[in-house]
């Protein structure tokens, strides 16, 4: 008997090994922290100035954005006149290179935007926001060497994964909503400025933009990646050649990952499509010049590459 119940344990514990044999363990989720490029980015372009309160004061953002605060014109949430020192933070978005790095696009609600050039304006004291009084106004000129007149003012509503959809800032047809160009100097120079009021009392994004309306037939397109590129690890973007224009192009696809779409882009239009991933620490990118057909569909390879190799390509855009 003793036997036979050693030869039974014996055949069990075969039983146990020849089923770990088999048993499948499913790979690791790859991970990404894409995110993180785009919110660095952000936080490296954020400058910082100090003012006092109590009289008026100009100060220049590093690509030329002047901002021009009047005395007295902030208040605390209870209304009171600040006073003492306000504290100024100023992004400048000026051209393609800097709204791809930031991963701050020029769309409203799905329309494509020619940019003169997007700001992000705050003020506080003491680290906590402080508000633009009511009739005041903070100037804002905006340096260009391509004057436009169709300019108008749109304000950016920033969501969590810190994409901007611009709406347009038109509360009435005084000075406050309209976009006037003037001269003056930086450095030893005289430049074009795009100049306006910036009225809202918590201010934040700001864009010089008009919708683009380009009268060429539209069409859907497509960016066709391999399918390890998903929205989750991939950020895939639409550079255009001829304007002042970026657009984000999203994976909206349940089953068919490595797709990225984008609607209603003219056609005959030369651009760059620009893909970036991070798939567990490792980066890869593509950058593909093409010319916009009818059902445009763009086939991407992505390759290896290091964080600094894409900002040196972004920054050539």
């Amino acid at each position: 008997m003793k036997n036979v119940i050693l030869s039974l344990l014996a055949l069990a514990t075969l039983g146990m090994v020849a089923c770990k044999k088999h048993e499948v363990i499913p790979p690791p989720t790859p991970t990404s922290n894409l995110g993180s490029y785009f919110t660095d980015n952000e936080n490296e372009a954020k400058q910082n100035f100090s003012i006092n309160a109590s009289t008026s004061n100009t100060f220049t953002g590093e690509n030329g954005v002047k901002i021009n605060v009047p005395a007295n014109s902030f208040v605390y949430s209870n209304g009171d006149v600040v006073t003492g020192t306000i504290d100024f933070e100023l992004i400048e978005v000026l051209n393609v290179s800097s709204m791809v790095s930031l991963n701050k696009t020029t769309t409203s609600n799905g329309e494509i935007l020619v940019s003169g050039g997007q700001i992000k304006l705050i003020a506080s004291q003491n680290s906590s926001q402080v508000f633009l009084a009511q009739d005041m106004a903070v100037e804002v000129k905006i340096p260009t060497t391509n004057i436009d007149p169709q300019m108008a003012l749109f304000v950016g509503n920033q969501n969590a994964t810190g994409d901007v959809d611009w709406t347009s800032s038109v509360l009435d047809t005084t000075q406050q909503d309209t976009i006037i160009i003037v001269n003056d100097t930086i450095g030893n120079g005289w430049v074009d400025y795009y100049s306006f009021d910036f009225t809202n009392d918590s201010l934040g994004w700001i864009n010089c933009d008009y919708f683009w309306n380009n009268p060429a037939p539209e069409t859907d397109i497509i960016a066709q990646l391999d399918t390890i590129y998903n929205y989750s690890n991939t950020s895939c973007f639409l550079v255009f050649t001829d304007i002042n224009s970026v657009m984000s192009l999203h994976d909206y696809t349940v089953v068919n990952d490595g797709e990225f779409l984008g609607s209603n882009i003219p056609t005959g239009q030369p651009v760059t499509f620009v893909c970036v991933s991070e798939i567990d620490g490792l980066y890869y990118s593509a950058f593909v010049n093409s010319m916009i057909v009818a059902n445009h569909i763009e086939s991407i390879t992505m390759s290896l590459t290091t964080i600094t190799a894409i900002q040196t390509a972004i920054d050539n855009l």
